[in-house]
């Protein structure tokens, strides 16, 4: 992991816990405030391209989602979690080395009734090189897999998604996504 990824990441946990008063688990720590998403990518002509997976059923149903993604589970930093989930959900395999990390996101979850949640920092990286032909793994939370132009997603892509890759392209390292009334992406 990055020194500025582990930094931010300690930090983060430390002002949590200090701010609120209150200690946190590992569990909830891990699970429901740190995210990952992947995304391979690969030139063809000139053009980038990168690797979406389609949901379905249950969460963001019909939508394009990154290639690969998922919570930091107990015991993991953002890249041990990346390269299981990739294997996990798209069946390949990466190398440490191999993967960029591109930007970090601070995303509002809110409930029904459109009040605060929970925040979640997800990292957003990429890698080129990786080992296996990506397919769906999950036939259950997963309909295909399939490659796009980087600036030319799908209409149903998910917005936070949307907005990591528009973080790559425009070489933006952090935003704050949902925290807005006009729900833009606001980025640094």
């Amino acid at each position: 992991m990055s020194k500025n990824l582990y930094s931010f990441t300690m930090w983060y946990k430390m002002w949590f816990s200090k701010k609120n008063d209150k200690k946190v688990s590992k569990k909830q720590y891990a699970t429901y405030l740190s995210g990952v998403q992947l995304y391979l990518t690969k030139k063809v002509d000139g053009v980038t391209y990168v690797l979406l997976q389609l949901r379905k059923g249950g969460w963001a149903d019909n939508e394009w989602d990154a290639g690969a993604c998922g919570h930091v589970d107990v015991g993991e930093n953002p890249i041990q979690a990346i390269i299981h989930e990739a294997k996990e959900e798209i069946g390949v395999s990466l190398k440490e080395e191999d993967i960029q990390f591109k930007c970090s996101m601070c995303k509002c979850i809110n409930n029904d009734n459109g009040v605060f949640s929970q925040a979640v920092y997800n990292f957003v990286m990429v890698c080129d090189k990786w080992t296996g032909e990506p397919v769906v793994c999950e036939p259950d939370k997963t309909s295909e897999v399939a490659w796009f132009p980087i600036d030319k997603l799908p209409a149903n892509t998910i917005l936070d998604r949307r907005a990591g890759l528009e973080n790559i392209l425009n070489n933006k390292s952090f935003s704050n996504f949902n925290w807005y009334k006009d729900n833009k992406n606001k980025t640094y």
